[in-house]
């Protein structure tokens, strides 16, 4: 199980332009995700005694969801109407002051693993691209502790993905920017992104986890959205603050530009060269889904 030092954490993701390249330019995530999380929801509620509501009944299904690390809100705009009330909280007042307002809704600046609920007491726990960034044998305890019996823990992350294809111009120049120039300046819990967070793994909290292998939907990026996306990393955030005098984004614009110009100087048709600024990009999506909490002796 991996351990990062959670300190720097509130510092990297404390300015409010960072928060704001974060709220455009993360990705949106699928309804495959949401449709798995409930469909297992269901089962283990159904399994621990809990009755399914009636079909014409359109109230909230369940009771509360906690989203830990919810940033800009991404996921609670997603599940809100499932809840009767949800619990957002993040480390960033500048993230949580991004995130839109619902009814049902209470956000909170607070620790991961410091929810302040009673025992017992959540139907679902929801972690979105963040687990790495957790003290997680602390968050992974407090998980244990609220969640109610049928209660889900469903964290999840999504990698680097590739432009157009492994291997492709705009993709050289893309990874070049993420290991080359990057390199050395992404905080130690990246290296579980990258494993798809295999190493993140709390069979010491639930006894049953399970894996999903999904997949981000695809989009197309121009440079700026590429420039506007980079600029929402840690790494490119430590590598300013470390690097003032020199900004990635402008390689990147420099690099993308020359293979733009390749593009549109061997395109076929006229359609061919306006999208030459227009690169496919696809990212894997990697759920995991834990209950069932184990008889833990607390502090």
């Amino acid at each position: 199980m991996t351990m990062v030092d959670v300190r720097s954490n509130h510092i990297l993701f404390a300015n409010s332009s960072q928060s704001n390249n974060y709220k455009l330019s993360r990705p949106t995530y699928p309804t495959t995700l949401y449709d798995t999380i409930f469909s297992e929801l269901k089962k283990t509620s159904a399994a621990a005694g809990r009755q399914s509501k009636l079909s014409l009944d359109t109230s909230p299904t369940y009771d509360l969801a906690v989203d830990i690390a919810t940033g800009t809100g991404q996921v609670v705009d997603a599940i809100v109407s499932h809840f009767k009330h949800i619990l957002a909280t993040d480390i960033s007042k500048s993230q949580l002051s991004e995130a839109k307002p619902h009814p049902n809704v209470t956000y909170q600046c607070r620790d991961a693993s410091d929810t302040g609920l009673s025992d017992t007491s959540v139907d679902l726990i929801t972690v979105g691209q963040a687990m790495h960034w957790f003290d997680q044998p602390a968050f992974f305890s407090e998980a244990a502790r609220i969640l109610r019996p049928g209660g889900l823990l469903a964290y999840w992350t999504y990698d680097f993905g590739h432009l157009t294809e492994p291997g492709s111009p705009e993709d050289a120049v893309f990874r070049k920017l993420r290991w080359g120039t990057l390199n050395g300046y992404w905080a130690p819990g990246m290296d579980s992104v990258v494993r798809k967070y295999e190493d993140v793994y709390p069979g010491d909290y639930f006894k049953a986890i399970q894996r999903y292998d999904l997949k981000l939907d695809d989009v197309y990026f121009n440079i700026d959205d590429m420039a506007n996306y980079t600029r929402s990393w840690s790494g490119y955030q430590t590598y300013r603050k470390k690097n003032p005098s020199h900004d990635p984004v402008d390689d990147l614009y420099e690099g993308m530009a020359k293979v733009v110009k390749q593009r549109r100087d061997v395109a076929a048709t006229a359609e061919a060269a306006t999208n030459a600024n227009r690169f496919l990009y696809r990212r894997a999506l990697t759920l995991f889904i834990a209950h069932t909490p184990k008889l833990l002796k607390r502090a």
